[in-house]
């Protein structure tokens, strides 16, 4: 006979059943998880001269009644299995090269034959054409799997939830079976509960109202709201953590309110950053959550950036983001300097590092030599090093025993961390030990030792741990939402209930939490599970509306927050909607909103404390100590800066800071470029003038050319991406060569029979007497691309790749011939071919006095206002953060 008990929402399991008629020897209690089963012991066990019944968890129960003497195969041990299965046709046309690519397929293949073991599906109607390579896959690889299953006596802990495997006499001694808070039964335990119901006492007891599960099907139906709510409910609405952080503290310190508060995502709560003193940090913490974990990934990442191309040279920009993460700085102790030294590296174009580069003429140059930077870098290398040439577990295993720091890694808030960091190895080393195993080599591709790292963090990964972390009683614990219905049950524990809190706190109440994405393995469509009688996605939408409900209906008062943000796609949970509806409740503003807390916070904080908010937008002062020795050296791109934005220019020239680079690839940096194209210019002038001043200018052979290119590619190869070198072979190469050549030849043409008396590229220009002579000394400098001085005039040839500064060749005819207009100007873009001389002249002498004189006597560093100086081809301007223009745009 099978019996339902309904309670009412807010009551007890342990109040109903707690009496000395429900603890019976012959009594199986069989529970949803651990925290319940728990709670019915402490409860039973506090009599004892009462007899005791029998308490298991559902997966207790499964191992109890299904036995085999098959080897049982587990988490990973199932899918290396899987991946040995794969025939090579159904590898080579997904494009499967390792056991990470198979990780959900293969979990996906293990559900599936789950879900139609356990609940007894014969066929599967209306295929669409998408399922059917998909089901037709996994047939075939079923045929593989079976064999190396009955082979080596396999099987997977999914599939063995059979009646062919079941053993009802495990139930022989009970007379009574109950099964608590259990809302829904998979085909084959619906049979099993039948088939005891007609032997035995079977007892489902549900927190519901009648009506709401569906009895002949042993399965849940609908959520009933009861008429009358079982608590008082309070809704508030915020825009953000934090203005919903300060509503709680409101709440709690102005209004003396206290509480639980739970969550259904605590683990992503931010309030313990912003409010420290107010909230603790979450007790439920996983591996994930230690410095140990943090800094492998940051390893695994670096390698997994290395180019194996060049060698072992690793991504820049990785490197740079692994120099700001906690973990990795403290480990190999970064400070703040090596942080400026690796992105002044980044900043000079470079793409790659390794050893070979960091040991380089060049970036030794950069790095003025720094020997502690360079010692940290060869650690970093040295390691990556050792990783890369394991081989096996016993190896990675003593890669961090003996090379490893681990004492670096000690957190005093966590406990058992490197107990669970070794237990891997041997879960690892069970995997080698396996009947089918040859060597880890054969699953995966590309380097082992990568493999090997990979696989350990992935162990890691949601592995509980200890937390020795002690938090007083006047901070908050946000803990998992599910708690709710638990400490509900332990109030019953206790004679005095007085003692606890009659209000929860429920946060973070919104759509993509509440319901959130409902996981499907999207084998199945929703047609096909409501025909094969599967849960559908609809279902277990509800069972979760349920489960909110029962958890809001746990104590007397529930105060809920959610959220709404547009411009975060962030909106209020339906399930609120749905309570608003049944109860006529009022969704609320938050106590405290975000442009009032602005103002409590200005009243709050004394004056003294917080200083002068009164900030001119943009200004910042001149001090004498920015200008070494009263001395100013101004080259063309500085003056440019000057001109159009001083501020710029103090934080270029003046306060040497160097800017973010942005986080996205650039392939091909156009300033790089530019730099690069102008050296092989350079180095062919070098190679000719000599000649030139005797034979006069000429044409150069296009081979000539061409290996100046490659000479000049091969130089940078550390600052040029792998993925450009088709575009380079194939596009820049030529068309470069091709300019260049007609660049030669319409000179040649040009001063044909001429006499030429200095052909000179990059040129240093500027005059060792000061250009202006005042408080601060103004020397003028400046790098001319190519001056020539022949029998027709001096000429100046400035190479672009980019857009034309026309005002920069009158700035270079200015200090090379003492005035803009000695000299014929002209522009070669050198990506177009085309050579013309500017239109008029952009600067003057006086004009060039008059503006760094005004610069000087102004005692701030004015920011421009135009937007337009703030942007250049879609680019803003890497100052725009630090100079407050972002902020009022």
């Amino acid at each position: 006979m099978i019996n339902f008990r309904y309670i009412g929402y807010g009551t007890s399991f342990i109040a109903e059943y707690s009496g000395k008629n429900n603890q019976k020897k012959d009594y199986l209690y069989i529970f949803n998880d651990n925290r319940m089963k728990s709670i019915f012991s402490k409860k039973m066990r506090w009599n004892f001269f009462n007899a005791q019944p029998t308490l298991l968890t559902f997966n207790e129960l499964k191992e109890q009644i299904f036995y085999t003497d098959k080897v049982i195969l587990k988490e990973a041990k199932r899918i290396l299995a899987f991946y040995t299965s794969i025939p090579k046709d159904i590898k080579e046309e997904l494009g499967i090269k390792s056991y990470y690519d198979v990780i959900d397929f293969a979990n996906d293949f293990f559900d599936y034959y789950r879900e139609i073991k356990i609940n007894k599906v014969d066929k599967i109607e209306n295929i669409q054409n998408w399922q059917e390579k998909y089901f037709l896959h996994f047939e075939k690889i079923k045929e593989s799997f079976d064999r190396l299953l009955e082979k080596y006596n396999y099987i997977p802990s999914d599939w063995i939830e059979d009646l062919q495997y079941y053993k009802k006499d495990f139930f022989g001694r009970f007379n009574k079976i109950i099964f608590v808070d259990i809302v829904e039964f998979e085909k084959v335990y619906r049979d099993i509960i039948v088939d005891l119901g007609e032997k035995k006492e079977v007892e489902i007891a549900l927190q519901m109202e009648k009506g709401s599960f569906d009895e002949e099907n042993l399965k849940f139906s609908e959520t009933i709201l009861p008429e009358t709510s079982p608590s008082n409910i309070f809704i508030y609405q915020s825009k953000d953590e934090l203005e919903e952080s300060m509503s709680l503290i409101y709440l709690l310190k102005e209004k003396a309110k206290k509480g639980e508060f739970y969550s259904p995502a605590p683990e992503n709560s931010e309030f313990f950053n912003l409010f420290p003193f107010y909230f603790g940090k979450s007790q439920a913490v996983t591996m994930n959550d230690t410095k140990l974990y943090a800094f492998l990934n940051v390893q695994l990442n670096l390698l997994l950036n290395m180019e194996e191309r060049l060698g072992e040279t690793y991504n820049l920009l990785e490197f740079e983001k692994a120099f700001e993460n906690r973990a990795f700085k403290e480990y190999y102790s970064l400070t703040e300097e090596d942080i400026r030294l690796i992105k002044k590296i980044s900043s000079n174009f470079y793409q790659y590092i390794s050893l070979d580069i960091l040991h380089s003429n060049e970036v030794q140059y950069l790095i003025s030599e720094d020997i502690g930077f360079t010692k940290k870098l060869e650690k970093i290398f040295k390691d990556f090093s050792s990783i890369l040439k394991l081989k096996s577990v016993d190896e990675l295993y003593n890669y961090f025993k003996n090379e490893i720091s681990l004492d670096k890694f000690i957190q005093k808030e966590y406990g058992d961390v490197f107990e669970k960091f070794f237990e891997i190895f041997g879960i690892m080393k069970e995997n080698e030990n396996m009947s089918i195993h040859k060597s880890f080599k054969s699953y995966f591709d590309g380097n082992l030792g990568i493999a090997l790292l990979k696989l350990t963090i992935q162990y890691m990964k949601d592995i509980a741990i200890a937390s020795n972390e002690k938090v007083d009683s006047e901070r908050v614990i946000i803990k998992n939402i599910e708690s709710a219905l638990y400490a509900n049950e332990t109030k019953h524990l206790f004679r005095d209930q007085g003692r606890f809190s009659k209000t929860n706190f429920f946060i973070d109440i919104t759509s993509d939490l509440m319901p959130g994405n409902i996981k499907d393995n999207l084998i199945f469509t929703e047609k096909q599970r409501k025909e094969l009688n599967l849960t559908t996605k609809e279902e277990k939408r509800e069972i979760k509306k349920y489960r909110f409900f029962q958890m809001i209906f746990t104590n007397r008062n529930s105060v809920i927050f959610t959220k709404k943000n547009e411009d975060k796609g962030i909106d209020i949970s339906p399930f609120i909607d749905e309570l608003c509806i049944k109860y006529d409740l009022k969704i609320n503003s938050a106590p405290i909103e975000l442009n009032k807390s602005i103002e409590i916070l200005k009243k709050s904080i004394p004056s003294s404390v917080i200083g002068n908010l009164e900030f001119k937008k943009g200004e910042f002062s001149k001090e004498e100590s920015d200008f070494k020795d009263n001395r100013l050296n101004i080259g063309a791109y500085d003056y440019d800066n000057l001109v159009k934005c001083p501020l710029k220019f103090y934080f270029q020239k003046l306060a040497q800071l160097i800017p973010e680079k942005d986080s996205e690839v650039d392939y091909l940096n156009k300033q790089f470029l530019g730099t690069m194209v102008h050296k092989i210019l350079e180095n062919i002038v070098r190679d000719i003038w000599k000649d030139v001043l005797s034979k006069g200018i000429y044409e150069i052979d296009r081979e000539v050319i061409v290996e100046a290119i490659n000479r000049e590619i091969k130089n940078n190869r550390s600052k040029i991406l792998v993925q450009m070198d088709i575009y380079l072979q194939e596009i820049l190469i030529p068309l470069l060569s091709e300019n260049i050549e007609i660049f030669f030849k319409k000179l040649a043409s040009k001063y044909r029979n001429i006499n030429i008396r200095r052909f000179q590229g990059e040129k240093d220009a500027g005059k060792n007497t000061p250009f202006i002579q005042d408080k601060i000394d103004v020397y003028l400098r400046g790098k001319a691309d190519l001056v020539i001085e022949s029998d027709m005039g001096n000429e100046i040839i400035d190479y672009k790749t980019g857009g034309a500064q026309e005002a920069q060749l009158d700035y270079y005819s200015i200090i090379l011939f003492g005035d803009e207009t000695k000299a014929e100007k002209t522009i070669f873009n050198v990506i177009k071919g085309d050579m013309k001389a500017p239109n008029k002249v952009e600067l003057t002498k006086e004009g060039l006095k008059e503006n760094i004189l005004e610069f000087l006597d102004n005692p701030f560093y004015i920011r421009n206002e135009k937007k337009n100086v703030c942007e250049n081809n879609g680019h803003s301007c890497e100052y725009i953060d630090i100079c407050g223009k972002k902020r009022d745009l």
